[in-house]
């Protein structure tokens, strides 16, 4: 995305760590001042990115219910050349205290520990899209959505393809 106006790694510096302590403070209003009204937000854990602010604040509002001590570190940003885009390597560290709605997911009472990277756009001095990359798989089991075990993750398979087999036949 070109703008008009682009950021200095300064700004983007800036803009990161206001992110950071809005997420910190667990205030969608304040992680949302930083972005356009129409930001979109991609985020793995979510089926298709969210567009705008309301979608993302109740996306917010159910990741801190779900993770009540939620909190991100900044490792290192990076703003590109043109001051259009900044990646910003982090990680989270929180304990699923509360089910995470949508999808529907339990309180597991374990912590999770996941490092990753987020590309942001801007358009002028706000963000106009994120981009998250992490480890899913890491995510899933540390939220025990799958299994810790290769190996029950194989039986898991075989049953259910068995399973869909058997149904197929009659």
């Amino acid at each position: 995305m070109v703008t008009d106006q682009q950021i200095t790694a300064d700004e983007a510096r800036t803009i990161a760590l206001g992110l950071i302590e809005a997420y910190d403070a667990h205030d969608p209003e304040g992680v949302l001042s930083y972005c356009t009204s129409d930001v979109t937000w991609d985020n793995p854990i979510v089926e298709n990115p969210l567009k705008g602010h309301k979608a993302v604040a109740e996306q917010l509002r159910a990741e801190f219910r779900a993770f009540p001590d939620f909190h991100l570190s900044e490792l290192e940003v990076y703003p590109s050349a043109d001051g259009t885009e900044a990646a910003m390597r982090w990680r989270v560290t929180a304990t699923m205290n509360g089910p995470l709605e949508p999808p529907g997911l339990a309180a597991t009472g374990k912590p999770i520990d996941i490092a990753g990277m987020s590309l942001y756009r801007f358009a002028g001095t706000k963000v106009s899209e994120k981009i998250m990359f992490y480890n899913g798989l890491d995510l899933a089991r540390q939220m025990r959505v799958l299994p810790q075990s290769d190996r029950i993750a194989v039986l898991y398979q075989k049953a259910a393809t068995w399973w869909d087999r058997r149904r197929s036949r009659s």
